[in-house]
C-alpha cells in the first residue's frame, strides 16, 4: 500500500457515514405488520419525554399519521399525554382528536385550549367537527364555538340542530355543486380557484338546477377526461338521494345496495345540503358491528363506555 493510499484510508476510517446512513425509517419503525403501533416505538416516545428531548419527541410523534397519535396517546399516561399534546401539528389536531376513543378524547378536549381546538376543528369537515363538538360540555362547546370562523360555526350549529343517527349528522356540508350549463373546462377551473372550501374528499360534482335541486351526478374522474367545452348536462349520470332525515342504517344499506362512492344529501324540499362519502359509512358500519357485539355480551348502553376488564368482570358468574 503506498502512503497516499495508506492516509486516505486513514482518513476514510475517521469520516462519520452520511446522516442520510445512519437516520433510521421512523414510519418502519412505528407500525408492525398488522398496523399496529409497536410497543418498542412507544418506549422510544416515553424515552424521549423521560430525557427532556423534546425535539426528538417532536420528532417521533410527527412521523405518525393522525389515526396513529391517536393510538399513541391511547398507550401514554395522562403526564406523558400533557407533554405530547403541545407538540402536535395544530392542523392535524383536529382529525387526531376525532380518531381518539371517546374516553380518551374527552380528556384530550378538557385539556386543549378553547381557541386551539377552534382553530383545529376548522381544519375538519363539518360531519367530524360536529362529532366532536358534541362530546363538549355545555360552557366549552359555547367557547369553542364563539372562537370559530362565522360560517365554520353555522354549519356546525346546523350539523348538529338534526336528530343523532341520521344522514343530517352523518353528511358533511361541504362539496361541490355545479349547474347544468357550466363546461367541463369551466368546472375544474372552479376546483382549482376554490381551493380549501372544498371538502378534502369528494368524488363526484353534483349537477343542479335553478332551485338548488340534485338533476344529476358527474364522477370526477369522467371530467377530468372530458373536453373542456363539453356541457355538465352532457355528462352528467342519475344520481341517488338520501334524505336528510334518514336513519344512518338505512343510508349504510342504501350505499350497499348501490355500490355508491358518495350521495347528496337533500332536505324535506329537495335542496341539495350536503353530502355522504364511503369514508362515514364505514364508520357506521363499525359502530353498528360493536353494538351487535356488546348486545351478543349482554353489555346495555350505559355499559359501552365500560372497559374491558370491567365488562368481563361483570360477565364471570355467568361464564
Amino acid at each position: 500500500m503506498t502512503r497516499d493510499t495508506a492516509d486516505l484510508t486513514d482518513a476514510l476510517d475517521k469520516t462519520p457515514f452520511p446522516q442520510a446512513a445512519v437516520t433510521e425509517d421512523l414510519e418502519d419503525l412505528a407500525l408492525g405488520d398488522d398496523y399496529a403501533l409497536n410497543p418498542e416505538y412507544v418506549d422510544m416516545v416515553i424515552d424521549a419525554a423521560d430525557s427532556g428531548d423534546t425535539e426528538r419527541l417532536r420528532e417521533l410523534v410527527g412521523a405518525l399519521e393522525p389515526a396513529d397519535v391517536a393510538d399513541l396517546m391511547g398507550f401514554l399516561s395522562s403526564a406523558y399525554r400533557e407533554e405530547v399534546i403541545p407538540l402536535l401539528d395544530p392542523e392535524a389536531l383536529g382529525e387526531i382528536i376525532s380518531e381518539m376513543d371517546e374516553n380518551l378524547r374527552e380528556e384530550i378536549l378538557e385539556a386543549t385550549p378553547s381557541v386551539a381546538l377552534a382553530r383545529a376543528l376548522e381544519e375538519l369537515d363539518t360531519d367530524d367537527a360536529a362529532d366532536v363538538i358534541d362530546d363538549l360540555d355545555e360552557t366549552k362547546r359555547y367557547q369553542v364555538l364563539a372562537a370559530m370562523g362565522e360560517v365554520d360555526r353555522a354549519a356546525i350549529e346546523t350539523t348538529l340542530s338534526y336528530e343523532d343517527e341520521t344522514a343530517g349528522r352523518l353528511m358533511q356540508r361541504e362539496f361541490l355543486a355545479a349547474p347544468e350549463f357550466w363546461t367541463a373546462g369551466h368546472t375544474i377551473d372552479h376546483v382549482r380557484e376554490a381551493g380549501d372550501a372544498l371538502p378534502e374528499l369528494f368524488f363526484d360534482v353534483y349537477v343542479v338546477d335553478p332551485t338548488y335541486k340534485p338533476v344529476g351526478a358527474i364522477p370526477i374522474s369522467l371530467l377530468l377526461r372530458s373536453r373542456r367545452e363539453t356541457r355538465l348536462a352532457d355528462l352528467m349520470e342519475a344520481v341517488t338521494e338520501i334524505q336528510v332525515e334518514m336513519g344512518q342504517e338505512e343510508v349504510a344499506y342504501i350505499f350497499d345496495k348501490y355500490h355508491l362512492i358518495s350521495a347528496p344529501v337533500v332536505d324535506p324540499g329537495g335542496r341539495l345540503v350536503g353530502q355522504i362519502t364511503v369514508d362515514d359509512i364505514v364508520e357506521v358500519i363499525r359502530e353498528e358491528a360493536e353494538a351487535d357485539i356488546l348486545a351478543l355480551a349482554g353489555v346495555s348502553d350505559a355499559g359501552r363506555d365500560a372497559t374491558v376488564i370491567d365488562i368481563v368482570r361483570a360477565r364471570l358468574p355467568w361464564l
